[in-house]
């Protein structure tokens, strides 16, 4: 509970089953009054509106007497007010709030103390963006085993550029806890029509155990609590794939693409729509000038995914045909990222994220009402 004059704030997380039980009488009474407002923080889980999470917390509310109103949903998904519209009307309040990238920033500020976001943060001593124009073109880390990591990961094979990067995929055996997450059998409407060269036969070529390029590091390729310097520094461009692809009114960025960025390397998202739009509202830049940025509005998963695999193949070649032009080409806007990550991020990410989120307490603290972000 943080007091601010004779309001309170009563930080919860949903959902629990019991998460209000710990309210008195006397916060009751305030939040009927309108001095205190219940701020349900999920904002380091998936994004996606699961109903079972709503429906358990009206349930909750209601069974407390507490309007809807006075809660306030703090999510990464800066989309998922439009989601609770559609299934329950108005309602509880929204807030975003970018834990991922908050968390991982602490890693590059040079200014930084004890890391926030695991145990292994980044050390600049000699790192350099772009600084190997011999090695392997191109740097495609994948986490759990999602559709679009699937898909990407086939097509590279079929493109012939696999050999010209550091590709990983955790695999799905039994031994790999998130490995069972896709059924094979069904993959995302549209994809069979428009892909199906991606999928056919996939039982027989998915990995089962993990393809790694970093065989030395025991935990592989653990893309939240690590980051691995040499991959970076040893290739010349990163397709990012992020959390989210096939969900519908999904809008974030995660650690993954904000690790590229951080690191000065040119990248590509395969992720949601507008992923590329955040990074640059962040204060990153993302090479539009280089690479073929289109497919970043597209709504439409298919066409998304068509798109981004045009572009990934125009950069993989044009990196790989001239090094030297293709490094003269990103090195300015390169060293600004990786400049702006150590002496800048932080900044701007209060500004962006945290700013926001802040105001809006404001707002209740000042008129006992939550606006709809």
């Amino acid at each position: 509970m943080v007091q601010v004059r004779d309001y309170h704030c009563l930080m919860r997380h949903t959902p629990g089953g019991s998460c209000l039980d710990s309210l008195t009488a006397d916060d009751l009474a305030a939040v009927a009054a309108g001095r205190t407002c219940i701020i349900l923080d999920l904002s380091n889980e998936g994004p996606a509106l699961a109903s079972a999470i709503f429906d358990d917390l009206h349930a909750q509310l209601a069974e407390k007497s507490i309007p809807r109103s006075a809660a306030l949903f703090v999510s990464q998904n800066r989309r998922i007010h439009r989601q609770y519209e559609k299934a329950y009307g108005k309602g509880i309040g929204f807030a975003t709030f970018d834990f991922f990238p908050v968390a991982c920033a602490t890693w590059f500020d040079s200014a930084r103390g004890i890391a926030s976001f695991g145990a292994q943060g980044f050390s600049p001593e000699g790192y350099a963006p772009l600084s190997d124009p011999n090695g392997p073109v191109f740097l495609c880390q994948n986490a759990a085993v999602r559709w679009h990591r699937v898909l990407l990961y086939r097509w590279l094979t079929l493109a012939g550029l696999s050999p010209d990067g550091l590709v990983s995929f955790h695999g799905i055996s039994c031994d790999n806890p998130k490995g069972r997450e896709i059924d094979l059998n069904a993959p995302p409407p549209g994809v069979a029509a428009a892909f199906p060269e991606l999928i056919a036969d996939i039982a027989d070529w998915i990995p089962r155990q993990p393809q790694r390029f970093d065989q030395e590091t025991r935990f592989g390729n653990d893309l939240v609590l690590t980051l691995d310097a040499s991959a970076f520094a040893r290739t010349r461009l990163s397709i990012v794939t992020e959390t989210d692809f096939f969900y519908g009114e999904v809008e974030r960025i995660t650690e993954k693409a904000l690790k590229a960025a951080c690191m000065g390397h040119p990248l590509l998202i395969v992720g949601a729509p507008r992923s590329l739009a955040f990074l640059r509202e962040l204060g990153f830049t993302t090479f539009d000038g280089v690479i073929d940025q289109r497919y970043d509005t597209i709504e439409d998963p298919i066409e998304r995914l068509s798109a981004v695999f045009a572009s990934i193949k125009g950069a993989v070649q044009s990196a790989k045909e001239d090094p030297e032009r293709w490094r003269r080409q990103v090195i300015e806007e390169s060293l600004a990222n990786y400049g702006f990550a150590r002496n800048g991020l932080q900044r701007r990410i209060g500004q962006v994220i945290a700013a926001p989120l802040l105001a809006q307490l404001r707002t209740f603290l000042h008129s006992g009402a939550l606006f709809q972000s």
